[in-house]
């Protein structure tokens, strides 16, 4: 495991893969049996600001995966949607706002056997992320 990381749940689920986004690893949560699993890293010294966490592939077929950037007692999380076909990197953004200093970035899977969800470059960067569309509905 990287260091600083911590692994709650189905630790057997988590590993590294090879192949990722820019560099040569991914961290991957994946399982032969059904797995509840989560990887997360407290980062403390933030200044007063919002902060965006991104960056996520997966197989689908999960219950969930997520993305969640818990700051004091208020937490916000994007689910991760299927990339499948081609499993292309797709860039997430959950934005919080820190009040004490520290945030929690939680990397999140509710998987069936056999699915698989990967994470790279993690960064978490200063400012609050909007969308200027919050939903739609395509009818076709």
């Amino acid at each position: 495991m990287p260091a600083g990381w911590t692994i709650n749940g189905a630790a057997n689920a988590v590993k590294l893969d090879d192949h990722g986004h820019s560099g040569n690893f991914r961290l991957t949560h994946q399982g032969a049996e059904t797995y509840q699993v989560e990887t997360s890293q407290t980062i403390t010294g933030w200044r007063t600001s919002g902060y965006t966490a991104r960056l996520v592939r997966s197989s689908g077929g999960q219950s969930a995966v997520a993305v969640a950037l818990r700051c004091g007692s208020e937490e916000r999380q994007v689910q991760a949607p299927s990339t499948w076909p081609g499993y292309r990197w797709l860039q997430l953004v959950v934005s919080n706002q820190v009040t004490d200093g520290e945030c929690t970035v939680r990397l999140v899977s509710d998987g069936n056997p056999d699915t698989w969800a990967s994470f790279d470059d993690i960064e978490l960067a200063p400012g609050q992320a909007t969308l200027s569309i919050l939903g739609a509905i395509f009818r076709v």
